[in-house]
């Protein structure tokens, strides 16, 4: 009794797989010039009997890792494929005397050393910048006002107009002003 609703789903699975279709898929290279018309409606401008062409363009930038595959992104080798197909890559390619997994460890350390010193020298040079008011006596706060008390505009406005009432009211205090984010 139990496998009935399993046994009524496939069934019901099984009846649509007449009516249902996709419209897509992958194809082989050698496939694709047959399907020049369908990939012109669906708007693909390029050559489909490129394709074809495992040596020419762009069939000719993909590369293969061992099981993986890759592509070439510049004119330099530079190649674009998942992580675990470039350690094994690199692992293949080294030698105990040619670490390249060190070395471009070690390469990527060093321009983010580059990156972190180009942030601090900025981070520095902003410190240094005329801001335009003396900063050193500003108090900067944030409120969170409850919504059960304050659910619109009208009530938050009236809020933050009577808080800026009252702060300049104290003592030494030049100027207020509220913001609604910082």
């Amino acid at each position: 009794m139990r496998s009935t609703p399993l046994l009524a789903c496939c069934l019901c699975l099984a009846g649509l797989s007449g009516v249902a279709s996709a419209d897509e898929g992958m194809w082989m290279p050698q496939q694709i010039p047959a399907l020049a018309e369908r990939l012109r409606a669906l708007g693909f401008e390029g050559d489909p009997q490129g394709f074809a062409e495992l040596t020419g363009q762009p069939m000719g930038a993909i590369v293969s890792l061992g099981g993986c595959s890759a592509s070439f992104v510049s004119s330099e080798g530079l190649i674009v494929t998942n992580h675990h197909c470039v350690q094994s890559a690199l692992q293949y390619n080294s030698t105990p005397e040619r670490n390249l997994l060190v070395s471009g460890q070690l390469a990527l350390a060093l321009a983010l050393l580059l990156v972190a010193g180009l942030v601090v020298r900025d981070a520095l040079g902003v410190r240094q910048l005329e801001l335009g008011f003396d900063h050193h006596q500003v108090v900067a706060m944030k409120t969170e006002l409850p919504e059960a008390r304050y659910p619109g505009d009208a009530q938050v406005r009236a809020f933050k107009l009577g808080l800026e009432e009252r702060l300049r009211a104290l003592p030494g205090v030049t100027n207020v002003a509220t913001a609604a984010g910082l």
